[in-house]
């Protein structure tokens, strides 16, 4: 990746996760070795459909802004748009029950994330799930409407979980 400025954007964050949104035209497929050389980077994985670039990396070693300025030193080239401070401040969970929920939920989703090597995790996995339960539903009681229900909510779950990890554009 050294051919010209390349205008990155930060498409999420959270603690230990970063990803990068590379612009459409840029045709270079970084060099995923390159990021493992930062410290505090652990693993690294791009999507070329998406243009999507994941830096895992260890909390306690480097914070997001010791990230991002590692980046800056390691690859010039890469132009990455500046965040607020404020920008992924974390709301907290309301109360206990909450924390509990959120907490196992993303614990589940990891899990899923690396039992599939990065090609699925529950964003993907629960609207497929209620696609097919739509389906099977639909061939079994054609008469019956649920299963335009089930397929609403696995719409509704697809759109809202693509629009959480990459449309976050109007920041």
């Amino acid at each position: 990746m050294s051919e010209g400025n390349a205008l990155v954007s930060i498409a999420s964050y959270s603690p230990g996760r970063l990803r990068l949104k590379l612009p459409p035209e840029i045709n270079i497929l970084p060099n995923l070795d390159q990021f493992l050389q930062i410290p505090a980077i652990t693993e690294v994985s791009y999507r070329k459909l998406t243009g999507s670039l994941l830096l895992q990396y260890d909390e306690t070693r480097s914070s997001l802004q010791e990230i991002l300025l590692l980046l800056h030193q390691y690859f010039p080239s890469l132009d990455i748009k500046n965040i607020p401070p404020h920008a992924f401040e974390r709301e907290l969970p309301k109360n206990h029950f909450s924390s509990v929920m959120y907490h196992y939920s993303e614990l589940t989703n990891q899990a899923v994330h690396q039992a599939t090597s990065g090609l699925a995790d529950l964003t993907s996995i629960l609207p497929i799930a209620f696609f097919a339960w739509a389906a099977i539903d639909l061939v079994a009681r054609p008469s019956l409407p649920r299963w335009f229900e089930l397929y609403r909510e696995g719409s509704y779950l697809w759109h809202f979980y693509q629009n959480v990890s990459y449309g976050e554009k109007g920041r």
